[in-house]
């Protein structure tokens, strides 16, 4: 990494065509691509992955319960039950407003990436490394390494290459943490414009819930669930 050479094959990915449950196989738009790295890169991104983490930890909203140690989706549906719970006897409203993300990974911009990379912490060197293996890299030593290309994987065999753009590559170690921080770019944006909905359990006002890429928006009237959504829109 400190001499910013890096073997080609780490810039071809394949990928797999996963067939979702409960889906048409034929619809090859409905499957989900799992993105495979050559063992060397996956070692790499593992040595960075605690980097990653402690910058996720410090930056992401606690309200984010996905790709985190000791927490899990029962909790969120927890604290969704309570709070329906209290707007029933309370007799007060409980907007809700479901967020589903469409391919998700594979649509993250690459400088939107770097710039939610610098501005949650992670560390200039790290970023480097993640552009180098995504974008590629120029004259360097003597030798040049191309932006990321892959190849899907077919009953055929494996189709020409393509190049890979944008995303951070659904089946890759980093790639859970890295989409968290953009993710968390968003309900940092949700928590500060929108009232959110009020626990009377301890006060606090939440206004967005998150698993993984999976989220709920709280309010308390329509009109402010509108602006949630609005808001969600914006910045993602």
């Amino acid at each position: 990494m400190e001499t910013r050479q890096y073997p080609a094959e780490w810039n071809e990915w394949i990928a797999m065509l996963q067939v979702k449950p409960g889906e048409d196989p034929k619809d090859l738009g409905r499957r989900r691509d799992l993105w495979l790295q050559c063992h060397g890169e996956k070692i790499m991104e593992r040595m960075l992955q605690g980097h990653y983490d402690k910058v996720a930890w410090e930056a992401v909203p606690s309200s984010q319960a996905g790709f985190t140690k000791q927490r899990n989706a029962p909790e969120q549906s927890l604290v969704l039950r309570l709070g329906t719970e209290q707007s029933m006897m309370e007799r007060t409203t409980l907007a809700k407003g479901w967020v589903d993300y469409a391919t998700f990974f594979m649509s993250i911009c690459h400088r939107v990436m770097w710039e939610v990379e610098e501005w949650s912490g992670v560390e200039p060197e790290v970023t480097e490394v993640m552009k180098a293996l995504r974008e590629g890299l120029a004259d360097v030593h003597g030798q040049q390494l191309r932006g990321l290309v892959g190849r899907y994987e077919t009953e055929y065999g494996l189709t020409d290459e393509v190049p890979i753009e944008q995303g951070v590559g659904q089946g890759a170690i980093l790639s859970p943490v890295r989409a968290k921080l953009v993710l968390g770019a968003v309900q940092k944006a949700v928590n500060k414009l929108c009232p959110g909905y009020m626990l009377r359990m301890d006060g606090r006002r939440l206004a967005m819930l998150c698993f993984a890429d999976d989220a709920i928006l709280l309010a308390d009237s329509v009109h402010t669930l509108q602006l949630a959504f609005e808001c969600t829109w914006l910045v993602s």
